[in-house]
């Protein structure tokens, strides 16, 4: 659990360091340097880990020369999983830019969901190695699965719409805007070691619906947050709370997920909660950008404003008034993420109570 909870601090500290020199790049040289010296150091990294990181070789016993048996590799499980996902991305985010209105959206995104169907249908049946062992997944990995789905989905809409509301709509420069959100550094460490007292006494399925408890209130708290209200209000509450979100919710996922799946199989269990994580964190904005677009585009019919995006250096009362509400719709979409994620974890809740009271 330590080394789960070490894992999830370090989140809050490399997004608070990231946003810091970002903005003094942005600020004091060239912006592109962002991703010059982001790829240096990822190079650097691939390099290190290569010497560092020990061979995961399975040796027989001593006194037995038989080698372990390889497995095959999932190559039709693959082809089909990755294809699926990449085009279900791929038409979530992009039709926000050209609207479900086009037919490649709604295309990719059909063609996206029957690759899914077909990695399921081959995890189940055409492999006796499945890239994803959907046969071994429990009702505790399916609960937790969703919760990390709908929370982290939540917490990539609440990041990214409170960059654009204090740069944009407040005017904030990108070093301002950094220096605001960089308390998620500290309360992210401590929720991070706090996780491991929590899930000893109180178990995993309450840390679990106290984190999907804080991943809506931190977009609630943005949701309804006036435009000139002070930063030390509701905005600082909202990026004290939200780290408690994101460092409950990724340890617990990862012991209900290890525990639900065999030994050898600890590094699927892993890397099916870090993969859902990122994924739904993308897909939550695409789904997001398209409330958030449609939105915007009625306010904007509705007061006036001219169809196409105004400049950010149009700071005017009814530009400010329509960003306003199209970015509130996005955080009420967050907020109902956020939602659905504590009904699930109080759904989970319910069923853990139920188990211990059974076996007893």
């Amino acid at each position: 659990m330590i080394g789960f909870a070490c894992f999830g601090a370090c989140g809050p500290l490399g997004a608070t360091a990231g946003a810091v020199f970002s903005a003094l790049l942005a600020d004091l040289a060239w912006w592109p340097w962002c991703f010059w010296i982001l790829s240096i150091v990822c190079f650097l990294v691939m390099g290190l880990a290569v010497v560092i990181l020990p061979d995961d070789l399975i040796h027989p016993p001593l006194g037995k020369e038989e080698r372990p048996q390889r497995q095959i590799f999932d190559w039709w499980g693959t082809f089909t999983g990755v294809s699926g996902l990449v085009l279900i991305n791929f038409a979530l985010n992009q039709a926000p830019l050209v609207t479900w209105a086009n037919p490649y959206s709604g295309t990719l995104l059909g063609i996206g969901i029957m690759f899914m169907v077909m990695f399921i249908l081959v995890e189940l049946y055409a492999t006796d190695y499945p890239l994803v062992p959907i046969r071994g997944l429990g009702i505790d990995a399916i609960f937790a699965l969703t919760c990390i789905g709908v929370g982290w989905a939540s917490h990539g809409i609440w990041a990214y719409y409170l960059y654009l509301f204090l740069e944009h709509l407040r005017g904030h420069s990108a070093l301002l805007t950094a220096a605001e959100t960089s308390p998620v550094a500290i309360t992210g460490v401590l929720f991070a070691f706090s996780t491991v007292w929590l899930i000893k006494r109180v178990g995993v399925s309450y840390v679990m619906l106290i984190a999907m408890t804080f991943f809506m209130l931190g977009s609630l708290l943005l949701a309804t947050m006036p435009l000139h209200q002070t930063y030390w209000a509701q905005t600082f509450v909202s990026v004290l709370i939200m780290p408690g979100a994101m460092n409950l919710s990724y340890p617990a996922a990862n012991i209900l997920m290890s525990s639900a799946l065999p030994k050898e199989k600890q590094g699927i269990a892993a890397s099916l909660v870090s993969t859902m994580v990122n994924y739904s964190i993308s897909c939550g904005l695409g789904f997001a950008g398209t409330v958030h677009r449609y939105v915007l585009h009625h306010e904007s019919m509705k007061m006036g404003v001219h169809d196409r995006p105004p400049p950010l250096l149009d700071m005017s009362p009814n530009t400010t008034a329509v960003r306003l509400v199209g970015l509130r719709a996005a955080y009420w979409f967050s907020v109902a993420l956020g939602a659905f994620g504590m009904l699930v974890a109080f759904v989970f809740v319910v069923v853990t109570e139920r188990r211990k009271k059974a076996q007893k």
